[in-house]
């Protein structure tokens, strides 16, 4: 069992915390295409997926958060962007401006979200069924901020904006990785 951590957007840890959310997507990268003991390819070699995560390992999210300190500068504990809704950041804006840490710089012992990895598979990323659509956190009755649209727009549409506005300069959907 390994302990490794997995960044999520804020949208998607309020899907986690709500039970909406049971699965994710990540693109895998290729593994280096099988040789032959001479050091040759045949032409039917494939190049191989390796996920990054595996059946057993414990994953702590990586969330927005701001360290609450001590006038020495002592943290105390943290808070988390998840935890406010939108009109609570937008009426605290003035006071929060700046307060807010990318996940990327949580340290492990400020994780309050573990998950297990129980199941991994490959597959082209445009082969996502509604279901799992359902699995990544789809609210039907409301889909924003991935779009302009109000509630009830389709789930699919829904997952291509959320897919692009995370991974969507990299991989984006329509190069289907």
């Amino acid at each position: 069992m390994r302990e490794l951590p997995i960044p999520f957007s804020t949208p998607m840890v309020k899907a986690i915390l709500e039970d909406r959310k049971s699965q994710t997507r990540r693109v895998i990268k290729p593994c280096s295409p099988a040789t032959i003991a001479d050091g040759t390819q045949p032409e039917w070699v494939f190049t191989l997926a390796k996920p990054h995560y595996q059946v057993g390992d414990q994953l702590w999210v990586k969330e927005t958060w701001s360290p609450l300190t001590e006038a020495t500068g002592r943290v105390t504990g943290v808070i988390y962007k998840a935890n406010f809704t939108t009109e609570d950041l937008k009426a605290e804006e003035c006071d929060m401006k700046g307060i807010w840490k990318s996940g990327r710089f949580m340290f492990k012992k400020y994780a309050r979200l573990w998950l297990e990895v129980t199941a991994v598979r490959a597959e082209k990323l445009q082969s996502i069924t509604y279901p799992d659509i359902l699995d990544e956190g789809w609210d039907a009755r409301s889909s924003l901020p991935f779009t302009n649209r109000t509630s009830g727009e389709d789930a699919r549409e829904w997952f291509v904006n959320l897919w692009d506005s995370i991974n969507g300069r990299k991989y984006p959907w329509e190069s289907n990785p």
